[in-house]
């Protein structure tokens, strides 16, 4: 068992969450554990969550899911690409005291 200290469990490591890019108001995540700079922020337990989050939103918003990724605009015409769920979302990384704080290597959306 590992040794217990004044911040949490020595030894244990946290498990990344992501971020879907939502406002907080819109977002379905969950919002406690980040550290003081995101605060107001949701974060998703997996990518493919914060996916299907940003996905539901775009659809609340008039935008027709035309493949699997891709979202037309409801006027403009426009596509939305959005990334591929393995690799969707800002990726938190475990910090200190048990809260999440950036990693690298965002991944969003892309408008066409």
């Amino acid at each position: 068992m590992a040794a217990t200290t004044g911040y949490g469990t020595a030894g244990r490591k946290a498990r990344k969450r992501r971020l879907c890019g939502l406002p907080a108001q819109e977002c379905r995540g969950d919002a406690g554990g980040l550290s003081p700079g995101l605060s107001g922020l949701k974060s998703h337990a997996t990518a493919e969550e914060a996916f299907e989050c940003y996905r539901a939103w775009l659809l609340r918003q008039g935008y027709r899911q035309v493949g699997g990724r891709e979202f037309e605009a409801p006027r403009a015409g426009r596509i939305v690409v959005l990334t591929k769920k393995s690799r969707f979302g800002a990726l938190l990384r475990g910090g200190k005291e048990g809260r999440h704080m950036p990693a690298q290597f965002p991944g969003g959306a892309i408008v066409c």
